[in-house]
């Protein structure tokens, strides 16, 4: 009989050792998701512009990346996108920056909103934001950028009592075989550069050198 009371014992001992080792795993392991919910919010905000609420610079880096390698996989068309709004000086420096901070988060807010989901908008600094449109060629892309910076322009942009429109410059570019990232970003940026050099409102497309 003390042995079946001494094995009960044992075996009640051990249960409640287990019960105990259960209780702090399940502690720990809601505390890791806490903690990684913490780690990805932290992520996320590392990664987002706080005035537009855009993906920054960073954000804008790893996405590109991974188009990047899902265009040398699979081959579909890939365009690029480089923004700039036009003549940003003149409305910070006439109305004051919180007039200029305004303008970044109405466009940003419409490139948002208007934009397909599959597609990617980043602010990359300043007056400039930069855009991704996978499966989608160079050409589709500029009809949607034209549609876009018609709709902006025509916005009623308002500072003090005085109508103020806002208008944007672009460069597009395709990745073609042989390409890198920094390659098809500079085209984009070149082709953005000759239509400000030219009088700016409108979108152009960078063709590969020959």
């Amino acid at each position: 009989m003390d042995d079946i009371h001494g094995l009960k014992r044992s075996v009640s001992s051990h249960l409640e050792y287990i019960g105990q080792a259960v209780g702090r795993f399940r502690l720990e392991e809601a505390h890791s998701e806490q903690m990684q919910g913490q780690v990805r919010k932290e992520r996320e905000r590392a990664m987002t512009d706080l005035l537009t609420q855009l993906p920054n610079r960073e954000g804008w880096q790893e996405r590109l990346s991974f188009e990047f390698n899902r265009w040398k996989r699979y081959q579909y068309p890939l365009t690029v996108g480089v923004l700039d709004i036009d003549l940003f000086k003149r409305v910070n420096d006439s109305y004051g920056h919180k007039a200029g901070d305004r303008v970044l988060q109405l466009v940003a807010k419409e490139l948002m909103t208007r934009l397909r989901d599959t597609d990617f908008v980043a602010r990359y600094g300043g007056e400039e934001f930069v855009l991704l449109f996978p499966e989608t060629s160079p050409k589709d892309a500029k009809a949607v950028m034209d549609k876009l910076r018609a709709h902006i322009s025509a916005l009623p942009f308002h500072f003090g009592s005085e109508p103020v429109t806002i208008t944007y410059s672009a460069g597009l570019a395709a990745f073609s075989p042989g390409d890198t990232e920094d390659l098809v970003f500079e085209r984009a940026d070149r082709a953005l550069y000759v239509v400000k050099d030219a009088g700016r409102n409108c979108v152009r497309i960078g063709q590969p050198a020959v």
